[in-house]
């Protein structure tokens, strides 16, 4: 899955004119940095230019300038996530004396005191940047403030800085933006920061700075001595490579400009383990129905041999509902009619189970009942036996048993009916 980075420049023009970055003087030109990535997060290209020239990718990540964020923390009364939106730039104008319907507030993690942390961006601004992506063909799925994307260590703040502006970042979810300063004196703000941290008693170590591309290194002794605290220089500033892979922090895409498709990234994740799923379904599936198609063909197959087979031996049926059992009802008349007795008569029956009921530790007959081929035996079992066990012995014998009703007396001892048919159907 192939991923398109985009920096999102502060300064550009018209909302349906190519989004602009800034030029070193302030004006606006038709450049937007970007960077291609491979679905591994290797670099494959990089430019510099208008949107509608940028490459396509399967997902797209677009970075805030700092300068445009603005973090806060406020206390959310709802935990309904769609109040919480309607809420948030109510609550935001509250704390920051803002116009709740010229900005749009993404909230972020929620502290351990109750409170949440939120992004506050101007409204018209993100129109015209989803605006612009959207008509050039690059829906963004993630949007990150450029604040929260620099490593910062416990105990250390990161700066990054360019030789005229940058932005600082005081915490996991904190930070601001920073204007000015020179190679002998760092910006006003983040000696404002330094200052305010001292009074709080916070344990600041150090600061790490970070060099954006193309700045001079300033004096590290004279900004250490002003803001009384270490400073280091830790390497160069490259925001694509922060902004890959980024989870933690605020996405910008939410409430009214949350993406209306499904996730691209996992969407291409699900896309073989859901086509390995409908396969396997459609494979079990379709040997089932075979399996059933073919049964069932066997069924009416042997159905159409037995009706055959009934209507050879007995001409005269009319109907045929069941052919086995209207031909083993046929056969038991015509012994009947000859004399001879029936597997399933009451002799036959109680002539195979005379052998067991007259077995050493058998059993006491208490009553007999015979109807309709099936001879009903109350007993009283004697001894340690078990229902299981005394018709398991029937069974053996080749006779079908049924218990069909367990009782005990107050008398004591066990009475089973057993149910025997002489058959073995």
């Amino acid at each position: 899955m192939s991923l398109l980075q985009i920096y999102i420049p502060e300064h550009f023009t018209g909302d349906d004119s190519p989004l602009m970055s800034a030029s070193p003087d302030g004006q606006p030109s038709e450049a937007c940095r970007w960077v291609l990535r491979d679905q591994a997060g290797a670099v494959l290209r990089r430019g510099e230019g208008p949107l509608v020239a940028m490459p396509k990718a399967d997902s797209v990540q677009a970075v805030v300038p700092a300068s445009m964020v603005l973090l806060a923390q406020v206390k959310v009364p709802s935990r309904n996530r769609r109040k919480m939106f309607q809420l948030l730039p109510y609550i935001v104008e509250e704390k920051l004396m803002y116009d709740p319907d010229s900005i749009h507030v993404a909230a972020g993690p929620q502290l351990p005191g109750g409170e949440t942390v939120v992004a506050v961006i101007d409204k018209a601004w993100m129109k015209r940047v989803i605006g612009a992506l959207q008509s050039a063909g690059l829906p963004p799925w993630r949007m990150w403030p450029e604040t929260l994307m620099p490593a910062v260590p416990l105990g250390t703040w990161t700066v990054v800085w360019n030789g005229r502006e940058g932005f600082v970042r005081t915490g996991m979810v904190s930070g601001q933006s920073l204007d000015g300063g020179s190679a002998e004196a760092p910006p006003l703000g983040l000696l404002l920061a330094a200052k305010e941290a001292a009074e709080k008693g916070s344990a600041l170590r150090k600061i790490n700075l970070i060099l954006a591309e193309g700045s001079d290194q300033p004096d590290l002794e004279s900004w250490a001595s002003r803001l009384d605290v270490k400073v280091e220089v830790t390497g160069a500033w490259d925001w694509s490579a922060a902004a890959y892979g980024m989870e933690k922090g605020v996405n910008l895409l939410q409430g009214e400009f949350t993406p209306a498709r499904f996730e691209s990234g996992m969407r291409q994740r699900l896309r073989i383990p859901m086509i390995l799923v409908g396969i396997i379904i459609a494979l079990q599936f379709g040997g089932g129905l075979a399996d059933w198609l073919m049964l069932n063909y066997e069924k009416r197959q042997l159905d159409a041999y037995m009706q055959k087979s009934f209507r050879q031996a007995f001409p005269e049926a009319k109907a045929v509902v069941d052919a086995p059992l209207q031909m083993q009802r046929n056969l038991a008349e015509l012994r009947h009619v000859r004399g001879l007795s029936d597997p399933v008569d009451f002799l036959p029956v109680l002539a195979k189970a005379a052998p067991i009921l007259s077995q050493p530790e058998s059993v006491s007959i208490q009553s007999m009942q015979y109807e309709n081929g099936i001879l009903r035996l109350d007993v009283h079992l004697q001894g340690s036996q078990t229902p299981g066990q005394v018709r398991s012995r029937f069974q053996s014998d080749g006779m079908k048993a049924d218990i069909e009703k367990v009782e005990t007396p107050k008398s004591g001892g066990t009475i089973v009916r057993l149910m025997l048919r002489g058959d073995g159907l």
